[in-house]
């Protein structure tokens, strides 16, 4: 009896090993043509199938970056991390002033994306508080905390 369960465990292992390995699709020739034109200069780019879109991870002259795309190579967006003495006035003066003032600056992001509009993604902490992810705007705006 002991035999048989593990038989049946070991297939099913197999199993779920061979269903996630199928789906796993390579990058579109589409999406890395347009990644190749937008960044040329990358260096360590790796892709992740996020189902819905690819990702690209890659630097840029040592900044650590990722570059959303559609399956059929269009743009989405790219964020990169940026030193924090990078983030523009308006948001360090929000940060200051809102609920996450007295919070650690973990670090910083600035999310381009293709319609036009940026963001900067800041990670804050707070011992006793755990960790949270603010969204703001390039006026300065706190959008939302997660």
């Amino acid at each position: 009896m002991k035999q048989l369960n593990l038989c049946l465990l070991l297939v099913g292992f197999n199993l779920v090993s061979i269903l996630s390995l199928g789906q796993s699709r390579p990058t579109p020739v589409e999406v890395t043509n347009t990644f190749n034109k937008m960044f040329p200069n990358a260096s360590d780019l790796q892709w992740k199938d996020k189902i819905i879109n690819f990702s690209a991870f890659f630097n840029i002259k040592g900044s650590k970056c990722e570059a959303k795309f559609t399956p059929a190579g269009s743009w989405i967006s790219t964020e990169e991390v940026i030193q924090w003495d990078s983030l523009p006035r308006l948001v360090t003066d929000s940060l200051k002033s809102c609920k996450y003032g007295d919070w650690k600056g973990t670090s910083a992001y600035i999310l381009q994306e293709s319609n036009g509009t940026t963001q900067y993604h800041v990670v804050v902490t707070k011992s006793d508080m755990g960790r949270k992810i603010l969204f703001f705007n390039a006026s300065g705006q706190l959008l939302a905390d997660h």
